[in-house]
């Protein structure tokens, strides 16, 4: 049970390190096609 906690939290903790990694990569793109569906312009 241990074990499987401490491996389920390193999981987790790369995979939140890595969406905060590509998060400006992902929210660039995922914005532009947001803004074309809202039609919202800065």
């Amino acid at each position: 049970m241990t074990t499987f906690f401490i491996v389920t939290s390193i999981v987790l903790g790369t995979m939140i390190l890595a969406g905060l990694k590509d998060a400006k990569k992902q929210n660039t793109a995922f914005y532009k096609s947001r803004d074309k569906a809202t039609h919202f312009h800065y």
